[in-house]
């Protein structure tokens, strides 16, 4: 199967928090590092300059439910927990 045969993988990265619902995917991605890498960035924005995010959310980022990563629309990664730490 030639590369143009092969089917396109998008990967798109949601954004939200628990005081302002759900979210919208806001960005998206032809490959996987680079969702990661901009889930990573967006995850550090929110760490310092987003008041919704409170200390009880920051020490357990498996509670959280902010940052999403799909590929195709379906759920890849959750939070910044990327590296499976």
């Amino acid at each position: 199967m030639s590369a143009a045969e092969r089917p396109k993988v998008v990967y798109g990265v949601r954004v939200s928090n628990f005081r302002d619902g759900p979210g919208v995917v806001e960005a998206v991605f032809s490959t996987e590092a680079a969702a990661c890498d901009y889930a990573l960035l967006r995850s550090a924005e929110r760490h310092h300059n987003s008041g919704s995010v409170t200390r009880w959310e920051l020490d357990r980022p498996d509670v959280r439910d902010w940052l999403v990563v799909y590929r195709d629309g379906r759920q890849q990664h959750r939070n910044t927990r990327l590296d499976g730490r």
